[in-house]
């Protein structure tokens, strides 16, 4: 359990759950952090919402952790904000700030 999080009655009932979930392919691998569990299989990836309340987040209820999915899922279908905006791939770059605080590209990794 992740410090300063309490658990709640609906913690125990997603066991269910996740159980089911990580027989849905062979060789699933679970990886746990502290607001969810994602389940990574061969061709797809399941994640669930952990029944938990922290100090900066609270799915301690079906209904929030409802709500939060479907945020999540509105944020990572809203379309690209400009050319640097995550969603595709390219080169890793360092950047380094000039004497103004502006960015300025060094060059690939």
């Amino acid at each position: 359990m992740t410090r300063g999080a309490t658990t709640t009655s609906h913690e125990t009932d997603q066991g269910a759950v996740l159980s089911f979930l990580a027989g849905v392919e062979p060789d699933m691998r679970r990886v746990d952090t502290h607001a969810s569990i994602v389940f990574l299989g061969k061709d797809r990836v399941l994640k669930v919402k952990r029944a938990v309340r922290l100090p900066f987040l609270d799915y301690s209820t079906r209904e929030k952790r409802k709500q939060a999915c479907d945020e999540e899922l509105r944020v990572n279908t809203l379309p690209p904000r400009g050319p640097d905006h995550a969603g595709g791939s390219g080169p890793c770059r360092r950047w380094q700030r000039d004497a103004g605080g502006m960015g300025g590209r060094d060059g690939e990794i």
